[in-house]
């Protein structure tokens, strides 16, 4: 996992606007920035998926109108978009108020002992260490997916 001190300068600010061309808001609903996408929850996501670090801070460090900018990835480069709009989309859940607005975890039993931000519980004491380490070796690509 990486530690949060070697986590790269990402611009909050930037990192914002892109996500919120993904997730925009609408009546009742925060977008992705008013849910803290760029903040905490962007660096629980890094913790956790340090593959995408590179993603995130070239996306972000692309010059243009986020709009623009990814609308250019989708067309030229699917798999990049889609790795891009994933992270903000997995991002987004993970704050608690959202997972709530929406009804999750359905169904789901509540952790014991209930934890108010569950994602930092399964980063706690290294439980994920050993499969974040093993990396991809186990892991079989699609056919025809990158």
């Amino acid at each position: 996992m990486t530690p949060m001190s070697k986590m790269p300068e990402l611009d909050r600010s930037r990192l914002a606007q892109f996500a919120d061309v993904l997730i925009s808001g609408s009546p009742g609903w925060p977008s992705a920035s008013q849910a803290d996408v760029h903040g905490k929850w962007m660096d629980i996501t890094l913790s956790a998926r340090p593959d995408l670090i590179d993603l995130v801070v070239d996306v972000i460090g692309m010059e243009g109108d986020p709009h623009d900018v990814l609308q250019q990835i989708k067309t030229r480069e699917i798999v990049r978009f889609d790795r891009f709009s994933t992270a903000i989309a997995g991002t987004y859940l993970m704050n608690p108020r959202i997972r709530k607005q929406l009804g999750l975890p359905a169904g789901m039993p509540e952790a014991n002992p209930p934890f108010p931000d569950e994602a930092d519980y399964y980063l706690e004491d290294g439980l994920l260490e050993p499969v974040i380490a093993r990396g991809s070796a186990m892991f079989k690509r699609t056919p025809g997916r990158s």
